[in-house]
Parts: structure tokens; C-alpha cells; sequence
């Protein structure tokens, strides 16, 4: 399924790989990220914990017009063993855009 733009919406399998070879394939931080980073205590070490072992949200990845883009949410564990929930978004050209985290009971 693709977006009006040919932003191709990938498997939840295909977005975790991506994000896993985060640390090798590219990462961008928005401002929102970095900023909600800082206020919820969560660092990129926590995210590369994540990306190592958290595992994909049951939720569909989710389309969002305004940005053309498809957001897919990982679940897993931070450096202190808090669970923690990452959206990001897959770009055209493989990289992951870190949209937003926060610590969760989910």
C-alpha cells in the first residue's frame, strides 16, 4: 500500500528491521523528539536498547497526510528496564525519523 506520494507503508517485520539497523542506515531526530527526550528522561542509549530488543507495536502503522508518511511504534525495555514506546517513521530513503517517546505501563 502506498501514500499518495509513493511512501510505501512496510510490514511491521520490514519497519523493525529498518529500525534495528538504525545504528548502521541513518538517524534523524526531529526537534519534537529531542525535546520530549529531554522532558521524559530518555536518552538515545535507551532507544539503541529498544531498537536492540523492543519489539514492534500490535498496532498498524499508522498514515498521517499532513506529512505523507506512514508511523510505526516500537515497544521495549530502556537502559533502566522501564518500558518505553519510540514512533518513528521510515523515510524514502531507509532512514529512521525518531517522532516522539515516552515511558509507558502498556
Amino acid at each position: 500500500m502506498q501514500g499518495k506520494n509513493n511512501r510505501m507503508k512496510l510490514s511491521r517485520d520490514e519497519a523493525l528491521q529498518v529500525f534495528r539497523a538504525i545504528k548502521r542506515e541513518g538517524l534523524w531526530q526531529t526537534y519534537h523528539f529531542a525535546k520530549r527526550a529531554q522532558e521524559r528522561r530518555f536518552s538515545m542509549e535507551d532507544v539503541f536498547e529498544v531498537a536492540e530488543n523492543g519489539v514492534m507495536s500490535r498496532k498498524s502503522p499508522t498514515y498521517k497526510p499532513e506529512h505523507d508518511d506512514w508511523s510505526y511504534t516500537i515497544v521495549g525495555k530502556d537502559m533502566d528496564g522501564n518500558r518505553i514506546r519510540i514512533v518513528f517513521v521510515i523515510t524514502s530513503d531507509r532512514r529512521v525519523k525518531l517522532i516522539t517517546g515516552y515511558k509507558s505501563n502498556l
